[in-house]
């Protein structure tokens, strides 16, 4: 789950830009919503998935190491995919 999250933080960059290009609307007014949905929707996802797949109802210490791993996790995934971007181009004036 820690690499979906991964995933989705790494398309979040290009798929704001995407949307940004047609749309006419900043990229940040785009992205920063989505960030913010992502986030818990990755924890919770991934505690879920500890219920259905381990049986694992207890929490305990795990919870809290899951949501720092999938924060970074989605972290890192959006410096990636900022990276992948194309640097703007220069306009003329």
């Amino acid at each position: 789950m820690t690499f979906g999250a991964f995933a989705v933080g790494m398309l979040l960059p290009l798929m704001a830009r995407w949307i940004s290009r047609h749309s006419h609307t900043p990229d940040q007014v785009i992205f920063l919503p989505c960030c913010w949905q992502l986030v818990p929707g990755a924890i919770g996802l991934t505690g879920v998935s500890e219920i259905i797949v381990e049986g694992d109802t207890g929490g305990g210490l795990d919870s809290p190491v899951t949501t720092v791993m999938t924060v970074a996790a989605i972290a890192l995934g959006v410096l990636v995919g900022t990276g992948l971007q194309r640097p703007p181009e220069a306009e003329h004036r």
